[in-house]
């Protein structure tokens, strides 16, 4: 069988296949364990409870979104050239420099979530138990702080099984946690607390198979004498990735406060319980894009524009058609679909979930594309489509959410998916044009 799917790919095509197969095993089960989770954590919290845990990842969320800064993009886009170049040294002084930006970034951005819990404990009687919720959430933004960079070496190595291996473990973990939660009353902390000793169990595995499989990547000396000096191109690569991916942060989590704010915590539990479902449905293909991405470096660095035409072709309309397929799927049963994992007191997200769908699609469908101005080492188309996502969402999300509630930043959440994805697409037919340079100076 798996001859019979492959037989008709290139070395490159296969490579993802592959890639996309670990993850995409991996993503199916933690699919299921995660809509498990969810739905118990919805019935232990009800859908206040459910909104304020909502309110704490988002708040959380985006604190480290604008703080830290995740080196994976990096460590793909210079990490390939370096190896094509025969510089193994050079290579592992990028990972090194990622990996320490990262984390030093990470604790930085704790503590001013420490800083601004107790100065809002103070100033407006934030509840005790809110207050040791946030704080521990908040100690999975650094324990994941190294994960891009661990995952695109691995990526890198075409070892990614090996982080499915690590991510599999945690998935009984988080899921026995918040089942005893569940049935001992623990409450907002507990459910926090699965979370926390999941990410601690999946990071430490994923830091490990990373380590072991630098030599495969092709970085030299990569554990025996850490290197941090880099090239100006990295720098500024990473000045750019931080700007995008703080934007990023804030599109991202910024519409969940809002609707909080605007419309209450009732409102915003609705419409997590909807995004979650859309997020969920899409991560397979955005596992996809992942692995393409490190593909798009390999080929690009190494002059063989017209197999990253073919790439970029095959798995695009592969997306489209699977997703499109999918999606009306989950449109016609969001119901049913809701109501097995939330439960009748999260009816109202139906149309919430209706209204997201059309959005997610096509962010979707074109996300393995929009993958290659990073892969090729340019930040500055990124930083022009997150800034533009941004401005919209919050625009749509403050003119329509006080009068429209959750239905309103469903819509301001589709129609910035719209405006991100016109706004990326002429970057990448500039890119696709000068493919065909690199084809002929090969």
């Amino acid at each position: 069988m798996k001859a019979l799917l492959t037989r008709h790919l290139n070395t490159s095509e296969r490579r993802v296949a592959r890639q996309t197969f670990w993850t995409g095993a991996t993503t199916a089960i933690r699919l299921a364990s995660g809509l498990a989770t969810v739905s118990i954590t919805a019935r232990v919290l009800g859908p206040d409870g459910y909104g304020v845990l909502a309110v704490i990842m988002s708040a959380t969320g985006l604190i480290h979104g604008i703080v830290s800064l995740p080196g994976g993009d990096a460590v793909i886009a210079f990490v390939s050239k370096s190896v094509a170049e025969g510089r193994g040294d050079r290579a592992a002084a990028v990972v090194h420099f990622a990996l320490a930006v990262s984390f030093g970034m990470s604790l930085l951005a704790y503590a001013v979530i420490v800083l601004m819990v107790f100065v809002a404990r103070e100033f407006t009687g934030l509840r005790e138990a809110y207050v040791e919720a946030v704080l521990l959430y908040g100690v999975l933004g650094v324990l994941g702080s190294t994960s891009s960079q661990n995952v695109a070496l691995l990526r890198l190595a075409d070892r990614v099984s090996l982080s499915t291996a690590a991510e599999l473990a945690s998935i009984p973990v988080v899921v026995g946690m918040i089942v005893l939660a569940w049935l001992t009353d623990g409450g907002l902390f507990a459910i926090v607390m699965a979370y926390v000793v999941g990410a601690i169990v999946a990071n430490a595995g994923v830091f490990i198979a990373t380590a072991a499989s630098a030599s495969r990547a092709g970085l030299d000396g990569f554990l025996r004498s850490p290197r941090f000096s880099v090239s100006r191109d990295v720098v500024r690569f990473q000045a750019g990735t931080y700007i995008r991916v703080t934007i990023g942060a804030i599109t991202a989590h910024v519409d969940t406060i809002l609707v909080g704010q605007l419309a209450g915590a009732p409102a915003a539990g609705m419409y997590r319980a909807a995004v979650s479902l859309v997020d969920t449905c899409r991560r397979p293909f955005a596992l996809m894009a992942r692995s393409i991405h490190s593909e798009f470096g390999r080929l690009w660095f190494e002059g063989r524009g017209s197999e990253l035409r073919r790439v970029a072709l095959r798995f695009t309309l592969f997306s489209m058609v699977v997703g499109a397929a999918g999606f009306a799927l989950l449109a016609v049963l969001r119901g049913t679909v809701i109501e097995i994992v939330f439960g009748e007191d999260f009816s109202g997200a139906g149309s919430v979930m209706l209204i997201l769908i059309p959005g997610a699609l096509l962010s979707m469908t074109t996300r393995i594309c929009s993958r290659l101005p990073i892969a090729t080492g340019q930040a500055l188309p990124g930083i022009i489509g997150a800034a533009t996502a941004l401005v919209v969402s919050v625009s749509l999300a403050l003119l329509l959410i006080p009068q429209y509630g959750a239905e309103g930043a469903a819509w301001a959440r589709t129609v910035t998916s719209v405006v991100g994805v016109a706004v990326v697409v002429p970057f990448v037919y500039l890119i696709i044009k000068q493919s065909y340079r690199i084809d002929q100076q090969a």
